[in-house]
């Protein structure tokens, strides 16, 4: 690995993420850290002729990319720390070795995995 990019990704990942469990349409449990930022509260934003918009960020977990299961809609993930499930709703590489997966809310309590 001689791209300090993606070394960089690995070493801010392995450092200040956290444990997650992704758990595959196969139903094989995957453990690996990553950050999770979820947004603290929406905005209001001056939109077009004066009006207000409500703008909204969904949750995300940056994980790398060489530990990453593949991911389906059917996948859950599992963020412990803040007893949270979600189901993937998009994913793009970074392009430095990180995946940043936007989630989706589960409609269930978070499953008894750990």
């Amino acid at each position: 690995m001689r791209d300090p990019f993606m070394r960089a990704s690995r070493r801010i990942i392995r450092r200040l993420g956290k444990p997650v469990v992704i758990i595959t349409e196969n139903d094989v449990r995957v453990d690996l850290k990553g950050i999770y930022d979820a947004p603290e509260d929406d905005t209001l934003v001056k939109g077009r002729k004066g009006g207000l918009v409500l703008k909204t960020r969904p949750a995300t977990l940056t994980i790398y990319a060489d530990e990453a299961p593949e991911l389906t809609k059917e996948c859950r993930i599992i963020i412990p720390h803040v007893n949270r499930e979600y189901f993937p709703a998009d994913s793009k590489n970074d392009g430095d070795g990180g995946i940043v997966i936007e989630l989706a809310e589960a409609l269930s309590e978070p499953s008894e995995v750990l």
